[in-house]
């Protein structure tokens, strides 16, 4: 999958798919980071996220067209001008990573 089919499948141009982002980022930045945590836990991967493109994208080659369309967009929420970071666990979702009970306020 090329980066223009890949935003004809969001129905986005290049530029309002840059924007959509940078006001994620914008509105994650004003969350305290329990709430943020919480937002980024249940977003999906990158391999989550691949698979609603059908078998013809790899999450490797989703992650290298989110860093082309998204390349300067200077944040720490999106790791450098990485995608890879918005997922802050390895199995990325919150039912692999319930809460701590024994952690509630």
């Amino acid at each position: 999958m090329t980066k223009q089919e890949f935003l004809k499948r969001l129905g986005l141009s290049s530029e309002e798919f840059r924007d959509l982002m940078e006001k994620l980022v914008h509105f994650l930045e004003r969350m305290n980071e329990p709430q943020r945590n919480a937002v980024l836990r249940s977003m999906p991967t990158v391999a989550q996220a691949a698979t609603a493109f059908g078998p013809k994208i790899t999450p490797d080659q989703l992650n290298k067209i989110l860093k082309e369309i998204l390349e300067g967009i200077d944040t720490i929420i999106l790791g450098c001008h990485s995608i890879e970071v918005i997922n802050p666990t390895p199995e990325g979702d919150v039912a692999a990573n319930p809460p701590d009970p024994s952690n509630s306020d």
